[in-house]
C-alpha cells in the first residue's frame, strides 16, 4: 500500500478511540506511530497479529532482566542495564515495524 494511503488511513479520526487506541483493518501494519507522532508507537488493535505482537513485547521487556536474575548477577548495574536493553530493543523494533512499507 503506497504510503499516501497509509497515511491518509491513520488520520481519519474514525479509526482512533480517545485518541490513543487504532483499529483500522485496512491498515496493513502491525505497530504504528501514536497520533502525536513524538509520543512512540502504538499497536493497530484490528490487525489479526496484535495480540502475538504484545505478547511478545512484554516478554521482550521482562526477559533480559529475569535471566539476570535467575543467573546470578543480580546487582543494581546488570539489572539496569537488562532493562536498558529492552527499551532499546522495544524503541528500535516498533520504529521498524512502523515504518515498514509492504
Amino acid at each position: 500500500m503506497p504510503a499516501p494511503e497509509l497515511e491518509q488511513l491513520w488520520q481519519d479520526p474514525r479509526h482512533w478511540t480517545a485518541g490513543i487506541i487504532y483499529h483500522c483493518t485496512a491498515d496493513p501494519r502491525v505497530i504504528v506511530p501514536k497520533q502525536r507522532r513524538w509520543g512512540g508507537w502504538t499497536l493497530n488493535c484490528a490487525h489479526r497479529s496484535a495480540g502475538l505482537v504484545l505478547l511478545g513485547a512484554m516478554a521482550i521487556a521482562v526477559a533480559p532482566t529475569l535471566i539476570v536474575v535467575a543467573a546470578g548477577y543480580a546487582n543494581t548495574l546488570t539489572v539496569l542495564a537488562a532493562v536498558a536493553l529492552s527499551i532499546v530493543v522495544l524503541c528500535f523494533g516498533a520504529a521498524w515495524e512502523s515504518e515498514r512499507r509492504r
